[in-house]
């Protein structure tokens, strides 16, 4: 089951225009807005201004998107922690204290942890202290609300979340696998405490151990049959005890036939795990559509703005192809 989508609920326009939408409308947005590091994106957007600008106009749409939410309202922003891009920028940091400045409450950050190892080659100074780079390969989704942050279920709204879901997603950490790390089905394994205690004793404690080798043994361990390690453990129990961590990946931009795409598994966490079904979800930054996609599917309502047609017509696009009709 999906929500229907009208084609005019993706507004081609400005997140920056307060006269896109009504006040008071929205009851969820999630969004990955623009990082300023130079990405082409049409003739009409300047994604390498000064860091000014960049903080300017993130101002402008991130009260404009508080003007349009209703009271309940929560925002969902997927940004990088910090940027190199024209100068070191603590881009978390300083649109969470923009966010605050116009009106939003903070509530949470979720570290997302993606595995874009290739932004570590940026050394600054190669084994010497003179001016090393730290780069942490990790983006944060900031949570934020308008007014109040508990919403109370009113009879009906139905809550589309599941109990595994609910206990793995609210850990706060997403990561996304490792390069020879055991695969994304089996972070879906179920291992009891006493069996991950036989596994680490296995090793001794007087030898030094290789990372591959606690890898391959691991990743072992996942495969194996189900067997005495998990006699007489309930099954949630199971579940709540080794779901600590959030798993997926980053979206192909060649895949997508964008430049920024974000994984629809992004968004429709956040819309499980923050909305209600039939609320209004919105993002002010649609892209290739992937929060759209994600609210669709959920039933809930979705609406877009995106400033480029091209990619607007993309988005409604993948929206046709990817949401089931009724």
């Amino acid at each position: 089951m999906s929500a229907r989508f009208d084609p005019q609920q993706l507004r081609l326009g400005d997140a920056t225009d307060a006269s896109l939408f009504p006040d008071d409308f929205f009851q969820l947005t999630v969004t990955s807005p623009p990082y300023n590091v130079g990405l082409s994106y049409g003739e009409d957007v300047d994604d390498a201004g000064s860091y000014e600008q960049y903080l300017d106009f993130s101002r402008r749409w991130l009260a404009n998107v508080y003007r349009w939410s209703d009271s309940s309202g929560r925002l969902c922003m997927n940004i990088p922690l910090d940027k190199n891009s024209g100068g070191k920028q603590a881009v978390t940091a300083d649109l969470t204290n923009i966010a605050r400045d116009v009106g939003w409450q903070y509530h949470a950050t979720i570290i997302w942890n993606e595995g874009n190892i290739s932004r570590r080659t940026a050394w600054g100074s190669w084994m010497r202290p003179s001016a090393p780079h730290v780069i942490a390969p990790v983006e944060t989704i900031v949570v934020l609300y308008k007014q109040q942050w508990n919403r109370p279920h009113l009879g009906d709204e139905r809550v589309t979340i599941e109990r595994d879901e609910f206990m793995e997603w609210t850990s706060g950490v997403w990561t996304a696998p490792e390069e020879g790390s055991p695969s994304e089905s089996a972070d879906d394994a179920i291992i009891a405490p006493s069996l991950l205690m036989d596994w680490a004793m296995s090793f001794g404690g007087a030898s030094p151990v290789k990372v591959s080798e606690l890898r391959h043994s691991f990743a072992e361990l996942l495969t194996r049959p189900r067997g005495p390690g998990l006699e007489g453990l309930p099954s949630d129990e199971a579940r709540e005890w080794a779901s600590q961590v959030w798993t997926f990946g980053g979206e192909s931009a060649k895949r997508i036939g964008h430049p920024a795409p974000f994984p629809i598994e992004l968004p429709r966490r956040c819309i499980r795990l923050f909305s209600y079904q039939g609320d209004r979800v919105f993002d002010p930054f649609t892209g290739s559509g992937s929060t759209l996609v994600a609210a669709s599917r959920d039933e809930r309502e979705a609406y877009g703005s995106e400033i480029d047609e091209a990619y607007r017509e993309l988005a409604l696009g993948r929206i046709n192809a990817e949401v089931p009709r009724f």
